[in-house]
This record gives C-alpha cells, structure tokens and sequence, in this order.
C-alpha cells in the first residue's frame, strides 16, 4: 500500500488560483534532479517556496519509492504541462539518485491507477507525456527507457488498474494524521537543486514551444480585462512617485508591490521600491506609438520594464518578456492593432544592438531636437515597413503569431535572422 500526504499548496498563492479542473488527462513527468535528497518531500516544500512562485510552477501530485506528496486537488487547474493544464493533472516522478527505481515507478502506477478510477478516466488514452503537450523532453527517464520506457510503464499501471477494480485500499491511503517534518541538514542545497532543474524545464520548453508555459489559454481566443479565473489580470492601479531629480522626465519609483497575471496564470511583478522608466519601446517611435506611460499601455509598460531587466541578456527571456508586454496591452485596453504596433516597438528596441543603424539611433540621447538624426530617421522608416508587413498579415490575437511574423518581417527588411539567438 502507498500512503498519500494531502499538503495542498495555500490559496494564498498565485500558484494555486483554484481554478476549476474537469481532467481528461494524467500528465507524466520526471523531475530531472537526480540530487539526493530531491524526493517527494522536498518538492513538497518547494511548490510553495518562493522559487516556485516566481516560476508560476505547481502539480497535483509527486511520487518516489516512499509515497507521495498532493500539492493540489484534482479538481483544480496547476502549472505544468503547457497546453495540458486545462485538460490534465500532474505527476512528478521523482529520481533522485538515492531512490529505490523499481519501487518508484511501481508507486507511480498504482498512483495512476487510483486516479483513473477516481476521475473516471479511459485508460490508456487518457495517457500523456509532458512531451505530448509541448515538445519538451519528458518524463526524460522514461522517454530514453533508462529504468522504464513509455510502454512497460504504462502495463505496470494497467495492472494496478486491474487490481483497483477491487478495493482503492489495495493501492493508496490517504489517511495521513499529519505531514511529515522534512527538514535535513542539506535542505537548502537540495531546494536549490530543484529550482535549478526548473530552470532548466522552462528555458526548454520556452524554446520548444516559445511561450505557451503553463496554460490557462486565452491565446488566440480574444483578451479582456479579466482573466480566466475571474479576477483582474492586474494587481491594480501602480502607485508610484516621479523621481525629476534623476534628470530625465520619466523616472519613477513604485510605492507598492504590482504585478500582472498573463493569459497562462504566470505572475509578472514589480516590486514596491523598483525604479522604471518606460522606455523599452526607442525614443524615435514614441511619436508614432506613443510616449511612455500615456495610453492604455502605462500599466503594461511597468511590468514590461522589469521584465527586461530580469532577462538580461537572455534571448529567451526577453522574448518571453516582449509577448507578455502584447498582453499586458491588450489587459490594459489596447486593440489588437495597437497592441501589434506597441509589439514591434519594443523588440526593436530589444534588437537595436544588432544593427548598428539602430543603436545609433537610440545613442543619441534625449536632448531637444529640431528633426530627427538620420540614423533616427532610418529606424523610424524601419519600423513602419516592418509592421505594414506584419500588419498587412492580418490582426490575430495571438502574440506568438505575431512574434513569428515580426521576426520574419524583420528579418526580410533588415537582412538578419532575427528568429535566431545572436552567436
């Protein structure tokens, strides 16, 4: 018998937003820590960890060769399969390096099991890889059979399947007084191990699949000024003090804690203390896109500075960063249309390092002007042949629709391959 530990993950994070949860699926991961010590119980702290917030991770279930941990009911929505969160639950088989294989995976299946008789599954079709969801290499264990493969597993789980038909008690309990203490001397390390596997998940599947992290799609399906779940996609209005001794007229300083939720339930924050200035979008455009912090993308302009900054120079942040912006504007009011125009603003302002045109352009400075440079000149007429090109496509709501249109129009104008991370 395997015990289940119910220790859900508190409804005061973002993690757990309680959104309702018909599964069809099961969703099989491996946890790519093979650390010792990374077993069940330590994600069992980390799914409401810091960490885990700011990654926007969370799954229903987590197994090794001991038991399993349940983050969240099954009857809610969790962060972990991309476009399988709206239709499936999780579960994270663990491996690390001091667990028992063998027992592992048989836990895993009877953990399967007592699930498809508790949902009323159809087995084996109701059988995903977080592979099947995003192209992402996982369960990568089970994907490159170096304990199980993909078919023995799913016969050990029809066979405790068989074996539930008779009695739930025969496979799990749930009757745990309490959780267990998890606190060794290496905690810290092994969290921090976990975290890191994170990163590694995200940064693959961001490539595999370019920002359909976590799903609770309104991608393509039109955007409002709530979410999913009902509630705002924005913390609410940012209260922030302009800082005019810094020497530019658009400093500021927020005052409170704001954050955006984007259509895949991720939390974009800028912290109460952090200092933006709206300028992601070049100078040159603003008199055709606009000036930072007018219109209805002041509020996703915030969010979108910190963003940038928190990427770095990492090509795959900041792309994820740019299409929350299109949402962000969406979020706030924007049309499709100016959402689109507000887009290709911004990565070009992400870009300009890559034409020396441009970020020449962009060095000149804020000082009174009577006409644009030359080099302003060019970036402007840039930008309005590339998004007549991207426009002319049509307005679909959908930012990765628009970002690959943007890199292909970029990359025709300028002569680049601007799809490409730079060597």
């Amino acid at each position: 018998m395997v015990n289940i530990i119910q220790d859900y993950i508190p409804t005061s994070l973002p993690t757990r937003p309680q959104t309702p949860l018909t599964a069809s699926y099961i969703t099989i991961h491996n946890t790519d820590n093979t650390t010792s010590g990374a077993n069940a119980a330590a994600h069992n702290r980390y799914v409401r960890s810091e960490d885990a917030v700011k990654r926007m991770v969370s799954w229903h279930y987590t197994v090794d060769d001991k038991g399993v941990y349940q983050h969240l009911p099954t009857d809610e929505v969790g962060f972990h399969a991309s476009r399988g969160n709206t239709s499936s639950i999780g579960v994270e088989i663990c491996m690390n390096s001091d667990m028992d294989d063998a027992k592992g995976y048989s836990n895993a299946a009877k953990l399967v099991a007592f699930c498809i008789k508790k949902l009323g599954l159809t087995f084996p079709g109701c059988m995903k890889q977080h592979h099947d969801w995003s192209g992402k290499n996982c369960p990568s264990v089970i994907r490159a059979g170096a304990v199980i493969d993909w078919g023995a597993f799913l016969n050990l789980c029809e066979k405790n399947i068989a074996a539930s038909k008779l009695s739930d008690t025969e496979l799990l309990s749930i009757d745990q007084p309490a959780v267990p203490e998890w606190a060794p001397d290496d905690a810290e390390a092994v969290l921090r191990s976990i975290d890191e596997a994170m990163d590694l998940h995200q940064h693959e599947e961001g490539e595999q699949c370019r920002g359909t992290q976590d799903d609770i799609s309104m991608t393509g399906s039109g955007m409002s000024n709530e979410s999913t779940n009902g509630k705002t996609p924005f913390s609410g209005e940012p209260d922030a003090r302009w800082l005019t001794e810094r020497g530019t007229d658009h400093d500021m300083m927020l005052l409170e804690d704001f954050w955006y939720r984007d259509p895949d339930g991720k939390i974009w924050q800028a912290p109460s203390g952090t200092i933006v200035d709206g300028a992601s979008i070049p100078k040159p455009l603003w008199s055709t896109v606009g000036s930072p912090y007018t219109g209805n993308y002041r509020r996703a302009s915030i969010v979108h500075d910190v963003a940038c900054v928190e990427a770095g120079n990492d090509w795959h942040k900041r792309r994820a960063a740019d299409r929350m912006f299109y949402y962000a504007c969406r979020s706030g009011g924007c049309s499709v249309l100016q959402s689109i125009v507000l887009y290709i603003g911004v990565r070009i302002g992400a870009l300009a390092n890559r034409v020396p045109v441009w970020e020449a352009a962009l060095s000149q400075g804020e000082v009174p002007q009577i006409r644009p440079s030359a080099e302003q000149e060019r970036l402007l007429l840039d930008f309005q042949i590339i998004a007549e090109k991207v426009v002319a496509l049509g307005e679909p709501d959908d930012a990765n629709v628009i970002q690959d249109r943007t890199d292909d129009a970029m990359s025709e104008v300028m002569m680049i391959n601007f799809a490409m991370p730079p060597n």
